[in-house]
């Protein structure tokens, strides 16, 4: 289970890539660890 939930991930990042969605979770990423770390 474990190693097709990794293999789907690698598949999907490619697809996310393109869409510009990878950049918008990055940022959203950010965001939420400059927020812990006040």
């Amino acid at each position: 289970m474990r190693v097709q939930a990794g293999a789907t991930g690698r598949d999907l990042i490619p697809v996310l890539s393109g869409t510009g969605v990878t950049q918008l979770l990055y940022a959203v990423l950010l965001t939420v660890g400059l927020w812990l770390g006040r």
